[in-house]
């Protein structure tokens, strides 16, 4: 089969899978512009809002300098795939870290804001980001990401279950047993974390427990802000 044959096949299962995501992301590209309205609010109240981000840009620019010339070193070990993938779970886990600090930062000015019209120091909470609240930002970096991918994965499984009872079974509890650890470890918790100093655990299962209370799940699960701020970011960055 030439190879014209071949990117043709692939140009039509891409079109396909846009279509697809189109019609998923129709329906909540209203409800998702009304939490960046809502977002937006308060920020021209403080305008340094967004030096905790460029200090942390600054910074993982230095990190990524030593980390290439450590992957450049890496190839002259005995097994350098190891190491080099040892090292690219190295810089997700430290760019999750510095981006979930800027995070914290920003949540914990806008809370304050919110709760007791305080307007807070951005140097003051990205301070405090870096010192009390440093252990929360590392441990939601290491398992946010994880428990977030195999619990769409778990969805992805429930939803093509088919007519096998095996399958319908092994599906549905994968699906509970993400269910339950996504309780426990949520990428909502950074708010509660910023704004009451609680641990990522406890404020994790609070943040859930208020969505359940208001009967709010259906609306979060629909949520699409952080995959539009995911594809911002990578599109600044290829610019």
């Amino acid at each position: 089969m030439p190879a014209t044959d071949g990117v043709g096949a692939l140009f039509i299962v891409f079109a396909i899978g846009n279509g697809l995501y189109a019609c998923w992301v129709t329906q909540r590209t209203s409800f998702c512009s009304k939490i960046f309205i809502k977002a937006l609010e308060p920020v021209s109240k403080f305008p340094d809002l967004n030096r905790p981000t460029y200090w942390m840009l600054g910074a993982g620019f230095c990190w990524m300098s030593f980390w290439i010339l450590a992957v450049i070193g890496a190839l002259n070990f005995y097994v350098p795939p190891l190491i080099i993938m040892a090292l690219v779970l190295s810089l997700a886990w430290t760019a999750e870290v510095m981006r979930n600090v800027a995070n914290l930062t920003v949540s914990r000015v806008i809370s304050l804001y919110y709760l007791i019209g305080m307007q807070s120091s951005t140097q003051f909470c990205f301070q405090r980001a870096l010192s009390n609240n440093l252990g929360s930002a590392c441990l939601g970096s290491l398992f946010v990401p994880a428990i977030e991918a195999l619990r769409i994965l778990a969805r992805g499984l429930n939803l093509l279950e088919g007519e096998d009872e095996f399958m319908f079974s092994c599906a549905h509890c994968c699906l509970r047993v993400m269910d339950s650890i996504f309780r426990r470890g949520n990428g909502w918790a950074y708010v509660q974390i910023a704004a009451y100093g609680k641990d990522f655990g406890k404020a994790s299962q609070d943040t859930w427990d208020l969505f359940e209370k208001r009967e709010m799940e259906p609306i979060v699960d629909s949520d699409i802000t952080s995959a539009i701020c995911f594809l911002t970011r990578v599109c600044s960055g290829s610019i």
